[in-house]
């Protein structure tokens, strides 16, 4: 399955992702569809409301996922550790694109709502607002983790930055991150499945990665002290792509590309005779161009 992350859903047309053969499976997170509402009213002032709705409803053609830290949980067996709040956003967003569809302003759209499955009401206008709060909390989580995450590395490998660290010094990294999460859900389950090492690895393999390549470029480049807030949402993305499932990130995001085939590569390095990494990431232009020749 390709998934499309923000920058490629605004730089495919919609009319490219609705003509797609019906074997080729596309998909976005809930953090796609947020990111393009939460800048759904800025646009209207500048009177782009229709250009920008129908960018905005392009997110009715993939499949929408769950939210990444429930389809985390789902795929390592943790759902009763996880909000079950965050379980119900692809029936939420179908709903709210259903009614935007419909209407031809702003106006119109925010005097619409949804029904969740706890039977609460939403209005548009409300998830926007929240989702400006929710995801510059993320931002600064994130921030706040890279930051942590350069201090330790610089601890463990003291050669940085004038050495790059090896292929395998990067999956025993990612290895370590990977082991404390599932030591904290051995904590909290008592007695969890016997696999679960196994699956959480798999699961956070490429969020690992990805979070601990972003670091390691900001050390390398002296620029810790500035890390981009945008990406983030690639960040959270990357907890779809199980590293033994064969899904492939769309994203024009160069540095986003980088760090993620530097974790693919890692894993490869140290993995098991017969076994491989199945995640890809390409950009929109590979994209189309394998989309284009299935045809």
């Amino acid at each position: 399955m390709y998934i499309l992350d923000t920058s490629a859903i605004r730089g495919i047309r919609g009319q490219v992702l609705s003509d797609l053969p019906s074997g080729i499976g596309i998909a976005i997170s809930p953090l796609t569809f947020y990111e393009l509402l939460c800048h759904l009213d800025e646009q209207d002032r500048d009177g782009n409301f229709a250009r920008q709705k129908g960018n905005l409803l392009k997110c009715m053609i993939p499949d929408i996922l769950q939210d990444p830290f429930a389809a985390h949980a789902n795929s390592v067996g943790v759902e009763d550790l996880a909000n079950p709040t965050r379980f119900g956003e692809p029936d939420v967003i179908r709903q709210t694109l259903k009614n935007l569809a419909s209407c031809d302003s702003l106006k119109n759209f925010y005097e619409t709502d949804v029904v969740t499955s706890e039977g609460e009401r939403r209005n548009p206008h409300d998830m926007t607002a929240r989702a400006v709060r929710v995801l510059a909390d993320e931002e600064a989580k994130y921030v706040k983790m890279i930051k942590k995450i350069c201090a330790e590395l610089k601890t463990e490998f003291q050669q940085l930055p004038a050495k790059v660290l090896s292929q395998a010094d990067i999956a025993w990294r990612i290895g370590k991150s990977a082991h404390s999460l599932f030591k904290s859900y051995e904590a909290d389950i008592g007695q969890p499945d016997e696999n679960l090492m196994l699956k959480v690895i798999c699961s956070v393999y490429n969020y690992m990665g990805y979070i601990n390549c972003r670091a390691l470029g900001y050390i390398a480049n002296g620029t810790e002290s500035n890390v981009d807030t945008n990406d983030c949402e690639d960040a959270c993305i990357s907890l779809h792509l199980d590293i033994l499932r064969g899904d492939t990130l769309v994203t024009n995001d160069t540095g986003t590309i980088k760090a993620l085939n530097t974790t693919i590569e890692s894993f490869r390095s140290i993995a098991a005779p017969g076994i491989v990494p199945r995640t890809r990431v390409i950009d929109s232009t590979t994209f189309m161009s394998e989309v284009v020749s299935s045809r």
